[in-house]
């Protein structure tokens, strides 16, 4: 097995190292599998992610989060329980079902960064406002938004792409939330702009 060629100190390293990421790209970026990461994660105290239900939320989340939002000046916002944060998402059948794909397609499109999952307990999250209803499709928009904040930080956080894209930008969309402006196909151009400088604002 993969943790068999790595001691203790290499896997909490590794475990530590991929925090920010959702499961499947943590596991690919380490070079092992999904389940052999979440074992890691378990075994360093890392949190392996949160769903929508808070009552899972770990004080570990919470700090992570916090630590993440307030690197930042305003308009990111303050931190938010996960439900909050989510909103209308699918889980991971859902998305499957929904895009046609099987659950190893979903995988790779979450390690290219095409699509955006929060990883809880028993599934992967899926917020609606990236998919195209009539298309059923993943918007661009995401992947552009998604390499923008991965261009900027080494640890890409995917609930904090979520809550930056929930939280309304004043200096940026004209006060509306970067979802919404996905959501109704307006310029690509200006939410990737503005997910540049909400990256670089983190990484400061």
């Amino acid at each position: 097995m993969a943790s068999k060629r790595h001691n203790q100190s290499e896997r909490h390293r590794l475990a530590r190292a991929t925090r920010g990421l959702p499961l499947e790209r943590a596991a690919a970026k380490a070079g092992v599998a999904p389940a052999t990461m979440r074992s890691w994660r378990a075994e360093a105290g890392v949190a392996d992610g949160a769903g929508p239900s808070t009552g899972n939320d770990t004080t570990a989340q919470r700090e992570h989060l916090r630590q993440h939002v307030h690197a930042a000046d305003p308009p990111v916002p303050q931190p938010r329980s996960a439900s909050e944060i989510l909103g209308s998402c699918l889980d991971l059948k859902q998305a499957r079902k929904f895009l046609k794909l099987s659950e190893q397609q979903v995988q790779q499109r979450l390690v290219d960064g095409v699509l955006l999952g929060v990883v809880g307990r028993r599934t992967v999250w899926f917020p609606t406002w990236q998919f195209d209803l009539r298309a059923k499709a993943v918007r661009p928009a995401v992947k552009c938004v998604i390499d923008a904040f991965s261009e900027h930080l080494d640890e890409v956080d995917s609930l904090v792409i979520a809550s930056w894209a929930t939280s309304k930008q004043p200096e940026d969309l004209a006060g509306e939330t970067p979802a919404q402006w996905i959501e109704s196909d307006k310029a690509t151009a200006r939410v990737t702009e503005a997910a540049h400088r909400a990256a670089v604002r983190l990484a400061q």
